[in-house]
């Protein structure tokens, strides 16, 4: 991680900046410039929802329990390819989803949580309340 954040210029000292240089990774940046729109929609993410996520891509699965979410990159890629969703929303809605998953899983060992319908949804969105309102209707 700490290779990654040297060539995108993201510090990489604290969990926070941890996180967000695996946000980085999630999002296939490969240049600063690529960096660019998560270090925006990140820092216009409420503190509450850094933290959440900074829980969330930091934890280790062994000291506390951790989710793989399968196909995410691919959400990050069509949300930066959809106007109507954003990775700022994509941000938000992961923090909710990560708050179902807990709420409504018994932990194992691993949890996994297949995102290839919500990839696919994002490209067809056209309306942002859409998007927002999407684990209004999921399945779990």
């Amino acid at each position: 991680l700490s290779r990654r954040a040297d060539r995108l210029y993201v510090p990489s000292s604290t969990e926070s900046e941890l996180a967000l240089v695996r946000l980085t990774c999630l999002c296939r940046a490969a240049t600063a410039e690529d960096a660019e729109p998560l270090l925006s929609a990140w820092t216009n993410l409420h503190q509450t929802h850094q933290d959440a996520l900074t829980d969330f891509l930091l934890a280790d699965g062994v000291n506390e329990p951790s989710i793989t979410f399968k196909f995410l990159p691919d959400c990050f890629a069509n949300s930066m390819k959809n106007e109507s969703v954003g990775l700022g929303a994509l941000l938000d809605v992961l923090v909710d989803l990560v708050e179902v998953v807990h709420e409504k899983t018994v932990w194992s060992d691993e949890i996994v949580v297949n995102l290839a319908d919500m990839a696919a949804f994002i490209v067809a969105v056209k309306v942002p309340d859409a998007f927002s309102n999407c684990l209004d209707d999921a399945v779990m």
